[in-house]
């Protein structure tokens, strides 16, 4: 009897990165030292995330959004097609049909409607993006630029900040009582801002050429901004506080 096989299919996976699509059961595969684990992802929600083994056969999602690059290796092992976007189905799913019925005819697909998950950038009905085929699902790549070229570092700079939005967001859900658990540093850079310095509860930041310099309470809340925030939320972090004071200079105004 192998002892080394029984040990390693005993084995935890260690984390991995995977693409999370929308929908209420989701199972993911990692194939570590020879070992392929098929995992029920707990809680999914659409999105990349760093996912680790949790009891059993399943994976809990404990964050670390990959690069842009790690996504695109990813795909890069996946069959890729060409779509064409017919409407938005979901947060990030769209109705998709082939670019091209006869080449999905002869790849096994009758051109019926089917869907398009973790859709990264703003999609109009009848744009073309490039998606790879993931287990039985399109997973979004790439706009259409060119026949499957790489990525232009402009498009790897739009899908990284998709994952900074992602990131606000989040931000943004767990600010009525959940703890952060971003940075300082993490929250002005995932607001749009450029980190100074942090020193005795005291963060300096700037935008747009002014600068800021603000207390916070160790997750982030804003104790004094030492601007005058009439007309906006009473609760800010400082990933909210970024985006009034991009606000205030959108308009114009002084604070």
């Amino acid at each position: 009897m192998n002892l080394d096989l029984i040990d390693s299919l005993n084995r935890k996976a260690e984390p991995f990165y995977a693409p999370v699509p929308e929908a209420s059961k989701v199972y993911v595969k990692t194939r570590q030292n020879g070992v392929t684990y098929t995992l029920a992802v707990q809680n999914p929600r659409p999105g990349w995330f760093r996912l680790r083994h949790a009891a059993g056969m399943s994976a809990s999602i404990c964050g670390g959004l990959p690069s842009a690059s790690h996504i695109y290796d990813y795909l890069a092992h996946f069959p890729s097609w060409t779509l064409r976007a017919l409407f938005q189905s979901g947060e990030q799913r769209w109705a998709v049909m082939p670019y091209s019925k006869a080449d999905a005819a002869q790849r096994g697909w009758d051109g019926s409607i089917r869907y398009c998950h973790l859709v990264r950038h703003r999609l109009f009905p009848g744009d073309t993006f490039i998606a790879s085929l993931v287990g039985g699902i399109f997973i979004y790549e790439i706009p259409k630029r060119g026949f499957l070229d790489p990525p232009t570092e402009e498009q790897m700079a739009v899908i990284d900040g998709y994952h900074a939005e992602i990131r606000r967001q989040e931000l943004e859900a767990q600010r009525k009582g959940s703890k952060v658990s971003l940075s300082p540093k993490e929250q002005v850079e995932v607001g749009g801002g450029r980190f100074i310095s942090l020193a005795r509860g005291v963060v300096k930041w700037s935008l747009g050429g002014k600068s800021y310099s603000m207390s916070v309470r160790p997750d982030g809340t804003i104790i004094s901004a030492g601007v005058c925030l009439d007309g906006t939320d009473s609760w800010h972090n400082l990933v909210s506080i970024v985006g009034v004071m991009q606000e205030h200079q959108r308009l114009g105004r002084t604070v």
